[in-house]
């Protein structure tokens, strides 16, 4: 059974590097030990998220596109891979797949990482991602109210009362 993350990601969005670091160690002590940091993928970031990683910050690589930079995410230390999957649909053609050969990779070296699925716009797609081995997923409440709802949920619930007896 995979346990939750009990973090509070933040995402990273200052111009520089050093800002960015600056921006990382300001949001990290709001809640120590309690705060993750999602750093978009590049070069650059992957550095600075292995700083921040050996230094004990729960690092999260986020806009990954390709397996490949997974595994660079783990050797920057990252704990957490966070694909965005219904963008990645709309740009490469099959987001789930993405989600995919990234928990093949992950499993196959292994690596240290757990898959945060983002950018799931829907209950099929959330399921899809699931069982194409995301980890967790973060969703929007409206696809959380769908994801918990069916017609034909309430419709048996009503058959089941109408034909209740009752009780005296």
């Amino acid at each position: 059974m995979h346990h939750l993350p009990r973090h509070s990601f933040y995402q990273l969005t200052s111009a520089t590097v050093a800002e960015r670091e600056a921006e990382a160690r300001r949001m990290a002590v709001l809640r120590p030990g309690q705060v993750g940091l999602k750093i978009p993928c590049t070069l650059e970031n992957l550095a600075l998220a292995a700083r921040l990683a050996r230094e004990g910050y729960t690092v999260g690589i986020t806009a990954i596109f390709k397996p490949a930079q997974v595994y660079l995410a783990a050797q920057a230390g990252a704990r957490y891979v966070l694909p965005y999957v219904n963008r990645s649909t709309r740009l490469l053609g099959d987001g789930v797949a993405l989600v995919r050969q990234m928990r093949a990779l992950i499993d196959a070296i292994p690596l240290p990482l757990e898959i945060l699925a983002a950018s799931v716009k829907s209950p099929d797609e959330a399921v899809a991602t699931l069982l194409a081995g995301a980890h967790h997923l973060t969703v929007s409440l409206a696809v959380i109210e769908d994801m918990g709802e069916n017609p034909f949920s309430q419709q048996a619930i009503a058959e089941f009362l109408s034909k209740m007896q009752p009780v005296v």
